[in-house]
C-alpha cells in the first residue's frame, strides 16, 4: 500500500493538488486533505477510494476522480478490512 500511497501523491501533485496533510485513519486507511479545495478529502485503502467534496469546484472534483480511477475504484462508503469481525475470526489461528 505504501508504493501506491507514493505513486498517488506523486500524481496528485503533477495535476496540481496540493496537500494539505495525510492522516492514518486505520491500519489500512489513508485520509489525504487538499489546501485551498474548500473541504475536498480523498480516503483510501489499498483497492478503494472515497471523495469528500466539500465544498470545492465541480471541476476539481472531476479531475480528482479521474485521476483516482486509474488505480482504485471509487466506492461511498470504505471500511477497515481489520474492523471485519470475519476477517479476525479467519486470521485467528
Amino acid at each position: 500500500m505504501k508504493e501506491k500511497i507514493i505513486n498517488l501523491t506523486e500524481k496528485l501533485y503533477e495535476a496540481g493538488f496540493v496537500i494539505e496533510g495525510i492522516d492514518v485513519e486505520a491500519s489500512d486507511i489513508i485520509r489525504i486533505k487538499f489546501s485551498g479545495l474548500a473541504g475536498l478529502e480523498v480516503v483510501i485503502n489499498d483497492t478503494y477510494a472515497k471523495i469528500i467534496e466539500g465544498d470545492c469546484s465541480e471541476k476539481a472534483i472531476i479531475k480528482l476522480k479521474k485521476l483516482l480511477k486509474s488505480n482504485y475504484v471509487l466506492k461511498d462508503e470504505i471500511e477497515s478490512i481489520d474492523n471485519d469481525m470475519f476477517n479476525k475470526l479467519l486470521n485467528a489461528s
